[in-house]
């Protein structure tokens, strides 16, 4: 008689961390910071393997914020600012909670007479104001404007009320500290016909 032994290795069960997020400055903070899973059941505690990449996102300017007059300032880690961006993308390293911060915010608009125009934060390629060209932002902080003019016409300044404010476009904003509105003028070209 044989007899013959067979080993098996036993699949190593993997070690997970788990991903936290937790809001601060908000009365009401459902659905103001997730964890993107791809699906409709966002979460805001997830396990993940290490090396996992993780995208968390945190809701600006929405019904359920926007309204109620907070802006979004930024994600940290305990005290210190890691990223001021709503989405912010990660690789596991371990256990980690983040926080998603919001301050009241102050409304500012975009207006165009003769074009289309767009709100940007400042040192980002990020729009912010959509189809309302309205966004609510942290005090103290610069945008970005920019006005596309209707065919035929051209860019002439940037106004508040009737004060103008700037010739350049795009256009960096001082640091905003009250609700305000731009206006972008642009004016039909004038060709000369030789």
């Amino acid at each position: 008689i044989n007899y013959t032994a067979r080993f098996e290795e036993e699949a190593d069960t993997p070690v997970t961390y788990t991903v936290s997020i937790e809001t601060e400055g908000l009365s009401n903070d459902k659905f103001a910071a997730f964890i993107y899973t791809g699906i409709t059941q966002d979460e805001t505690q997830k396990s993940y393997e290490l090396g996992s990449p993780v995208k968390l996102i945190a809701v600006q300017d929405n019904n359920d914020v926007g309204s109620l007059g907070y802006a979004f300032v930024g994600w940290f880690l305990g005290e210190t600012l890691v990223s001021e961006n709503d989405e912010f993308d990660f690789n596991v390293t371990g256990d980690v909670t983040y926080k998603a911060k919001f301050v009241e915010g102050i409304r500012v608009s975009v207006r165009a007479e003769r074009g289309w125009p767009s709100i940007y934060l400042l040192n980002s390629d990020k729009e912010v104001g959509g189809t309302s060209m309205s966004t609510l932002l942290v005090p103290g902080r610069q945008l970005k404007l920019s006005v596309n003019p209707e065919f035929g016409c051209r860019f002439v300044r940037w106004t508040v009320g009737e004060e103008e404010v700037s010739t350049d476009n795009p256009y960096i904003t001082e640091p905003l500290n009250e609700a305000v509105t731009f206006k972008a003028i642009c004016e039909p070209a004038s060709y000369q016909l030789t």
